[in-house]
């Protein structure tokens, strides 16, 4: 989500936003069409990239949508309607996979994309020009992702590898290295980056001299 975030911020919200919800839209036919569990795992992670596109835009959105005063009641309805969804998601899916077995739930989840990304797209307003400094940081994405990854995946996996196994020791070892690889290449990236020019000053004995009545008028 931070890379499409970055992505975001140099390239448009709304640009990475409509192309998360076309890659989740087609994810979910993909999942409705899976012949076998392995291709519905792939479809599921074709889903979550659009959906890290989307969620990690969406808010950027909404606050270059809405002024200072509206902010606040905007971002409160979409809490409300995120958590309402959470709620009410459940037992809906349970119905639906009742009713129409699981690939019921990904036929809903296409349909409703396809309408939502009409609205979206007729909706959003168009993007700036771009205002983000600097380049989008390719090398650093993958380490930070690497080094997640592994670590989420070893304590996942710890209880059934062993504490003190090979594994889970080298895959927490892993995980350190590709922090350190990341935090290195953030450095760099920042010592690239060009320094804001500064303006010429002027010596003491170059700036103007004020006057006693200059003085008490405030005017130096």
């Amino acid at each position: 989500m931070l890379a499409f975030g970055r992505l975001g911020d140099l390239h448009g919200q709304r640009r990475i936003f409509l192309a998360g919800f076309a890659i989740f839209i087609a994810g979910s036919a993909l999942c409705g069409l899976a012949p076998n569990v392995p291709t519905l795992i792939g479809a599921r992670a074709v889903q979550a990239l659009g959906a890290a596109m989307l969620f990690s835009n969406s808010i950027a959105i909404l606050v270059g949508a809405f002024g200072t005063r509206e902010r606040g009641r905007a971002l409160g309805g979409v809490s409300a309607f995120t958590y309402t969804g959470l709620t009410a998601g459940p037992p809906l899916a349970g119905f639906v996979t009742d009713a129409f077995g699981w690939r019921g739930i990904f036929a809903l989840t296409f349909v409703l994309g396809l309408a939502c990304f009409a609205v979206c797209w007729r909706a959003l307003p168009t993007d700036h020009e771009r205002h983000a400094r600097g380049a989008f940081d390719l090398t650093g994405t993958v380490l930070l992702t690497a080094a997640v990854s592994t670590f989420l995946i070893t304590l996942q996996e710890a209880t059934s590898w062993g504490v003190t196994s090979a594994l889970t020791i080298g895959g927490i070892a892993a995980s350190v290295v590709a922090t350190c690889g990341n935090v290195s290449d953030h450095i760099v990236m920042r010592a690239s980056l060009p320094s804001a020019p500064r303006g010429p000053t002027r010596s003491r004995s170059q700036r103007p001299a004020c006057s006693p009545s200059a003085i008490r008028t405030s005017s130096c």
